[in-house]
């Protein structure tokens, strides 16, 4: 079911956008879906809703939610680079939409699943333009607010 409502109800075609992201900071990883559709019969009203999908899964696994200023040192963080260094292994995210969706354009709250890593020795974020921080460490199962 993908959620749409009003005349195109049936319609599995149906364009939504859906956007994944930690909603209650539990590190499960969960999801919104919004669909939009034109009223016909009301010009100019458009309706829709909005439907989110707790991830419930119980697991062992660690996780860390970097969020990012909307700026860094007054540059733009969109499309930033942000790689977490563990002991083992590095993970690597961008900073923006995950997907394509009417909930959010720019998303700062950048989520790493880190599988059995429960340290990470650094964050470093890079900005388009070559500026970059780094931080650590810190322990994982959190968030974290660069800078």
């Amino acid at each position: 079911n993908h959620g749409a409502q009003g005349p195109l109800a049936r319609d599995i075609t149906y364009p939504s956008g859906a956007q994944a992201f930690d909603y209650n900071q539990d590190g499960l990883v969960d999801v919104i879906v919004g669909t939009r559709y034109r009223d016909l019969d009301i010009p100019g009203l458009f309706s829709g809703t909005l439907r989110l999908f707790k991830n419930v899964m119980k697991t062992k696994n660690h996780y860390l939610i970097v969020n990012v200023p909307f700026l860094l040192r007054g540059k733009t963080t969109m499309d930033a680079l942000v790689i977490v260094a563990t002991p083992n292994r590095k993970f690597y995210r961008r900073v923006g939409s995950v997907g394509e969706s009417r909930t959010q354009s720019f998303v700062n709250q950048v989520h790493f699943g880190l599988g059995s890593n429960s340290k990470i020795r650094i964050v470093t974020i890079k900005l388009l333009d070559g500026t970059t921080v780094r931080k650590g460490p810190f322990s994982s199962n959190q968030m974290i607010t660069i800078p």
